[in-house]
Parts: C-alpha cells; structure tokens; sequence
C-alpha cells in the first residue's frame, strides 16, 4: 500500500470506519461489489465530501483490485 500504509484503508471494515469519522479522501469501489453495499458506501462519501472512484475489473488492475480487498480508501488523516 505504498509508502504510508497508514494513510490508506483496505476492506469494508476499515472503510467503512474511515468513513464514518469523514477520514475518507478518496473511496475506491470496485464495479463488481453488491449494489446495496455500493450505495451506501458512496452515500457515506457523498455525506462527508469524499472522492469516489468505482473500479473496473476488465483491466488486469481492476481485476487484481477485487481479488484483494473489493474496497478501499486514500485517507485524509489517520483513524
């Protein structure tokens, strides 16, 4: 997760937490999660000024991003 791990989430958990305490620069959504949890998560963002990018899985990148976590942020402070 690059150089500061602790700027970053992973995993709905983790996110889902950043979210709830507006930590939350950017959500990272992959385009195949279910599509409750999506808008939910994307409501979230919305409510506390996140970013939010929905990820395709018809690139290797994309696929490699659902493969490991589904869900992820880029932090604007630590939670």
């Amino acid at each position: 997760m690059g150089e500061r791990p602790d700027m970053a989430t992973r995993g709905e958990v983790d996110t889902k937490n950043a979210l709830k305490y507006g930590a939350v620069e950017t959500l990272f959504l992959s385009k195949k999660i279910n599509a409750k949890l999506s808008k939910e998560l994307v409501n979230m963002a919305k409510n506390t000024g996140s970013n939010v990018e929905i990820i395709s899985t018809e690139t290797p990148e994309g696929e490699q991003f659902y493969n490991l976590s589904r869900i992820g942020a880029i932090l604007r402070f630590r939670v």
